[in-house]
Formats: C-alpha cells, structure tokens, sequence
C-alpha cells in the first residue's frame, strides 16, 4: 500500500501492507530484511524521515502514527489520532514535525518529539495543530523543498490544493492554514500527487482512471 526510499541508505526500502506488516527490504539482494507487527491494521503510508535516516515513520489504519529506530526495531513511540490515517509526510524544513492526512479529510502536525510509548494511553501534546483541507478523504500530502510551509494535498473529493500551513499563528493549538489554489480533476478521484523539486510551482496528480496530469498555477 506504500513505499518509501531511504534518501541515506538507497538500498534500504520501507514497504506498508494491508496485512499490517511494515517491512525493510534491501534492494541489492531483493530480499526483506526485517518484519515489523507494530500496527494492527492494514498501513497506508510509510516514509523515511529526510536526515535521521535510521527513523522511519508509519501511519495506520488503526487510528495511530508510530516511529521505528530502524537500528534497534523493538521500540517504538506513537501518537494516537482521531481517524484512519491515508498519508503522512515530513516537513523539509522542521526536524520535528510531520504531517498526516486522515480519511475525515483534516490535516494534523505532529512534533514527534511529544509521542509516547507505543500502547500507552493517548496524549494529544504531540499535535500542535489542524485544519479541515477537504470535506472528502485526503489522500496525500507533498512539500515543496524549496518554499517552506507550501504544501500541496490531494483528496477524493478530486480536488488538489495548495496551503500555506506556516502562516504567523501556525504554532498554536486550532490554527487553520490557507488555500493559495484549488485544482479540480473532472475525472476519478486522486489517489496520488507530488510537488516536482526542478519547479517551484509545478505539481502531478494520479487519478482513479489511470489518467496522468501535470499542471502549473
């Protein structure tokens, strides 16, 4: 259901399964290095963090975002949210904060240094804020790497937006980020999208018709 490259070690791939396994494999010898059973549904979205390379973040549909020390793989911190999770991303330009989008359409940053123990009671410290991007599921989430707090999300209601989710009030509790451009498909849904690095403005979408879109605004 998701892959994730190693942006350090590009032999290492993460893969997330419906059967709710997360496995590392080693692409030089195309053989799974180590099985994860951490979640207990299926995980749509895995990814590497940008400069820690040994931590790996997974998001579930058991309601719960958790790291992986890939170095030690027997412990793991989580952050317990109020919906499926359908993607997450790492912002480029904080560290500390991730971002997961949910099948109830809301937008979450989570500073991972205020998750707790994998299975205990869940403390929403660790999200700093929300918003609403779509009234349907979001399905994926994309920074750009060049223009800090840009970020494009894509969702069934066959929409693509972009936001701008570092506004001055961002740090706090509720804030709501705003929508630079709205991008409508008139074909199937959007399962998919990403910010291409060679442009500032310029992003691709996937849709449910196997149809490929390219578009600036």
């Amino acid at each position: 259901m998701s892959l994730s490259w190693n942006s350090t070690f590009r032999q290492a791939l993460a893969s997330g399964s419906a059967d709710s396994t997360v496995k590392i494999w080693d692409v030089t010898t195309q053989a799974c290095s180590f099985t994860m059973n951490h979640h207990t549904d299926k995980v749509q979205s895995v990814s590497w963090h940008p400069h820690e390379a040994w931590l790996l973040a997974t998001g579930s549909f058991d309601k719960t975002v958790q790291l992986v020390d890939a170095r030690s793989l027997n412990q793991t911190l989580a952050c317990v949210l109020t919906s499926d999770i359908e993607s997450i991303t790492w912002d480029p330009f904080n560290q500390f904060h991730m971002y997961c989008a949910l099948e109830d359409g809301t937008i979450l940053c989570v500073d991972v240094r205020k998750c707790g123990a994998a299975g205990s009671a869940p403390n929403n410290a660790a999200v700093q804020f929300s918003f609403q991007a779509h009234e349907q599921t979001t399905s994926a989430l994309s920074f750009s790497c060049k223009i800090p707090g840009m970020l494009a999300t894509a969702s069934f209601d066959k929409t693509v937006k972009i936001c701008d989710v570092c506004p001055p009030t961002c740090t706090t509790r509720g804030a709501v980020a705003s929508s630079a451009a709205v991008i409508s498909s008139p074909r199937g849904r959007i399962q998919d999208h990403e910010c291409w690095l060679e442009s500032y403005r310029t992003v691709r979408q996937r849709t449910t018709d196997w149809s490929l879109s390219i578009f600036s605004y």
